[in-house]
């Protein structure tokens, strides 16, 4: 995903990318922490940050679960507790 403001693993109550483990998942290659939002489906405590699975783009791993979401490229040490990222509720 490049460009726009928003990145979307999910909205409201629909989650994306949780039906086939690393085979389908969102990659977030440029976002910047001060510019962009993640948008997550359901609620942010459903979610944690790992790093990303081997074999796979470098980076931090978004997780519903044990089910691999979304990628963000880079470096980051994300936090999601964190105002750039959103969930559709609480």
């Amino acid at each position: 995903m490049l460009g726009g403001k928003s990145q979307f693993v999910g909205e409201t109550t629909v989650i994306q990318y949780d039906e086939a483990g690393n085979d389908d998942y969102a990659l977030i290659t440029d976002f910047d922490t001060t510019e962009d939002v993640i948008q997550l489906g359901g609620s942010k405590s459903d979610y944690r940050l790992d790093s990303s699975p081997i074999g796979l783009p470098s980076g931090t791993g978004i997780f519903l679960g044990n089910e691999l979401t979304a990628i963000v490229q880079g470096s980051l040490e994300l936090d999601l507790s964190a105002s750039y990222f959103e969930g559709s509720e609480g």
